[in-house]
């Protein structure tokens, strides 16, 4: 009986720990699928007198990008847009900080609109939001967010992912 016992758990741990590999791989992002953006802040602007450049990042967005839109005046913006009206958007405000309550990842239209009206973001007012899709916002500093719009949910994850690749340059 206690063979038995024995053998019963020792095939639960295998399974459990195959299981659990399985999971793990399926987190794994296949790099085939993104490509690397790179803003190399030739954007200049001056406000004040003074002369501010945008950041220097790199980032891996989906494959299906189908061009990007800059815009400078008092902040940079970075558009990128995919199919079916998908966008990923960052915003650089060198001269005051961004403050946004926290991380927010697939979240729905109104939540979204509730934390990004506090923004003050003229520059994106025509933008067109999908009341149905899925989107995100994080503050990577007090002067830089990263968005992603308009995302349908199956796609979710791979933004997700995308903008945790983004990384500052000097």
């Amino acid at each position: 009986m206690k063979t038995k016992l024995v053998l019963i758990f020792s095939i639960l741990i295998v399974i459990g720990c195959n299981s659990s590999k399985k999971s793990m791989d399926s987190n794994i992002m296949d790099e085939s699928l993104f490509v690397e953006v790179i803003n190399n802040n030739k954007m200049k602007s001056i406000a004040d007198t003074q002369e501010t450049a945008d950041k220097h990042y790199i980032i891996k967005v989906p494959k299906s990008i189908k061009t990007t839109t800059s815009i400078s005046g008092g902040s940079f913006i970075r558009i990128m847009e995919f199919e079916n009206q998908q966008q990923i958007i960052t915003v650089y405000e060198p001269s005051s900080e961004l403050k946004i309550d926290k991380e927010l990842l697939n979240v729905s239209y109104k939540k979204y609109k509730s934390t990004t009206d506090k923004l003050n973001l003229y520059d994106l007012e025509d933008v067109k939001l999908l009341k149905n899709r899925r989107f995100g916002v994080q503050l990577l500093d007090n002067h830089f967010i990263i968005m992603y719009l308009n995302i349908k949910k199956e796609n979710v994850k791979y933004y997700n992912y995308s903008i945790t690749t983004l990384v500052f340059k000097n």
